[in-house]
């Protein structure tokens, strides 16, 4: 079967090697068009981690997304609050390998293998290949094969995919919401497409 994970960054820029704020990531299965269930106190269908901007010296920051971050939500720039007592900022290499062992816990608890992974986020250009330049930077294994990379942005501007209007929820610029709400809004485009498999995710 194939198993499909939205991913979602947050960063201080656009550029491959831009300074990671967080990772957000909801495991999903496209055709049924709902989330992966947790079936024990083991795996958990999403991933959330918040990266310590400290541990990252040799990627970039961009004044132009400071000054956007600048003009976001309260709730969108907490996730820069180290005084929180409930958010913890992991060293970039712990987070990485976190998420990890998370899509290697997702596989093995739907029995799949890697090459059955689909890996989704809005722009082909963006998400992924971040992720992919940071792996490398800390030495930390790509999660997916290469060839898992999906697009979004591109499903979501097919023919028809734009009558699809959903309501969104969570805070907008928060990674993990947007994960989920971008996994919402692929799954309602595929069954209007496609066709309906299963229950609303």
């Amino acid at each position: 079967m194939s198993i499909d994970i939205m991913i979602d960054l947050e960063t201080l820029g656009t550029t491959a090697d831009a300074v990671i704020v967080s990772i957000g990531a909801v495991a999903f299965n496209l055709e049924a068009g709902r989330t992966l269930p947790t079936k024990d106190e083991g795996r958990q269908s999403t991933f959330y981690a918040v990266l310590d901007t400290e541990t990252q010296p040799r990627r970039h920051i961009s004044a132009d997304t400071l000054a956007w971050w600048m003009r976001q939500s309260d709730a969108a720039r907490a996730v820069f609050d180290r005084a929180n007592p409930v958010q913890h900022h992991f060293p970039a290499r712990t987070a990485l390998g976190a998420l990890e062992a998370w899509v290697r816990s997702v596989v093995l608890e739907e029995n799949a293998q890697h090459k059955d992974l689909r890996v989704w986020s809005n722009g082909a250009d963006f998400d992924l290949p971040m992720l992919a330049h940071a792996c490398r930077t800390f030495n930390v294994a790509l999660p997916w094969p290469a060839y898992a990379g999906r697009c979004y942005r591109t499903y979501k501007n097919l023919p028809g995919a734009r009558a699809v209007v959903m309501q969104r929820g969570g805070v907008h610029h928060n990674a993990l919401d947007d994960a989920i709400d971008q996994a919402r809004h692929l799954c309602a485009i595929h069954a209007a497409l496609f066709g309906p498999t299963g229950g609303a995710a």
